[in-house]
């Protein structure tokens, strides 16, 4: 059974009707209106309603109209909609975002610019209370969102990823991509890179001039470093946060892959860059790697195993190529 049979016969939606081979518009069902000005996606079954802003996905609406028994009977998406993992049909990255797009107030209000935000597409989701971030590829195709807790004393989950049933697009596997990577190459100049872990931290060191990516986590993957190694880059340098995690990661990575000019270290009372201000951020001095791993590293199972495993990077990356 299709989304919009689904929907036709329940008679709810007052002014249905289709709207090019994969769109449906009718009245809002959240507000008082006459007006069809509630869009929903067919494919996707995301939607919004430009009038009053509410948003969100075919299985929440069905719950909301008394039909949650038929969200597991939708007809899977259709397979020509989406070609594959790197490479998204814009129309549904346009659909997609478009469901994110109110800005994100507690970002403005830490200092981050509406000119950022809106470069790189950060959104809202209301109904999860979760600040949205795009993940693009190389190329810049729309490979997945995540979504991150307004605040870090958030109870649950601090990230949200979106699966393929809410947002249309399969999420990728974060260690096989490097976040902002695809402006990095875009621009093509050979500047410094800073190697951060999360989202916040590598937009902010962007707006404060730098060229950062981010790993999404707290260690760096083989995939990340090949990325990382075919960036136009001077200088490269691993920016952990401050904490035991951070430190962990940063352990592990510096170890496998002995490819940093350096690390900063994010002093006390802060966590990560974005908590710096500019004129703070640019006070440190980028320790030599084996003089931060003398003073702040943190051995873990991982760094031991490397260890007696005693295989060398170019050793561990000739197998993992053969294995692809």
């Amino acid at each position: 059974m299709d989304l919009y049979g689904i929907l036709e016969d329940s008679g709810q939606l007052d002014k249905l009707r289709r709207s090019g081979p994969v769109n449906a518009v009718a009245v809002c069902p959240y507000h008082s209106d006459s007006a069809p000005s509630f869009a929903i996606n067919l494919n996707t079954g995301l939607w919004l309603c430009y009038a009053c802003g509410a948003r969100g996905n075919s299985t929440m609406l069905l719950r909301d109209m008394g039909l949650g028994h038929y969200a597991g009977r939708l007809s899977p998406i259709a397979p020509e909609f989406l070609r594959d993992d790197d490479d998204t049909d814009p129309l549904l990255e346009d659909y997609v975002l478009e469901a994110f797009r109110m800005c994100p107030r507690s970002l403005l209000d830490v200092g981050f610019s509406m000119e950022v935000l809106a470069d790189f597409e950060i959104g809202y989701d209301r109904h999860r209370r979760k600040i949205t971030y795009p993940i693009r590829n190389n190329r810049g195709g729309l490979i997945g969102i995540t979504g991150r807790a307004m605040t870090d004393n958030t109870r649950g989950p601090k990230y949200l990823p979106y699966g393929e049933d809410e947002v249309g697009i399969p999420y990728p596997k974060k260690s096989h991509h490097l976040y902002n990577a695809h402006r990095v190459l875009d621009r093509g100049d050979k500047d410094d890179i800073l190697v951060v872990e999360g989202f916040k931290g590598c937009m902010w060191l962007e707006m404060l001039g730098y060229s950062s990516t981010s790993m999404m986590t707290n260690r760096l993957s083989l995939h990340q470093h090949d990325i990382l190694m075919n960036l136009p880059h001077n200088d490269l340098y691993l920016v952990p946060d401050n904490d035991t995690g951070g430190r962990e990661g940063a352990t592990v990575t510096l170890q496998r892959y002995p490819i940093f000019d350096g690390v900063i270290v994010i002093p006390d009372p802060y966590n990560s860059p974005d908590d710096m201000s500019l004129a703070e951020f640019r006070e440190l001095q980028p320790l030599n790697p084996i003089l931060w791993r003398d003073q702040y590293g943190i051995e873990s199972k991982h760094t031991r195993d490397d260890e007696q495993g005693a295989r060398s990077l170019e050793e561990r990356i000739r197998q993992e190529k053969e294995r692809w």
